[in-house]
């Protein structure tokens, strides 16, 4: 999954694909000094470790689950 973070826009667009289909979602994100969290995500912006709780995925009887792991930083393109 890729994630891009706009903090002067309050927003999270994060891309992937699913099924040979690629998506992509822009949603609203809550900036703060050590995260970022959007949807069920949250970004440490210390370490760049993350979270995704998929507790709404288990609520029918299983138990939740939080996903762990971390993320790699992109190297900036240039256009020129």
């Amino acid at each position: 999954m890729n994630v891009q973070f706009n903090e002067a826009n309050n927003t999270a667009t994060y891309s992937f694909t699913l099924g040979g289909i690629d998506r992509t979602y822009t949603v609203p994100a809550a900036f703060s000094v050590d995260r970022v969290t959007f949807n069920s995500f949250t970004v440490s912006r210390i370490d760049l470790t993350f979270e995704r709780d998929n507790a709404k995925l288990y609520d029918l009887g299983g138990m939740a689950r939080v996903d762990h792991g971390q993320c790699v930083k992109a190297a900036a393109k240039r256009a020129f």
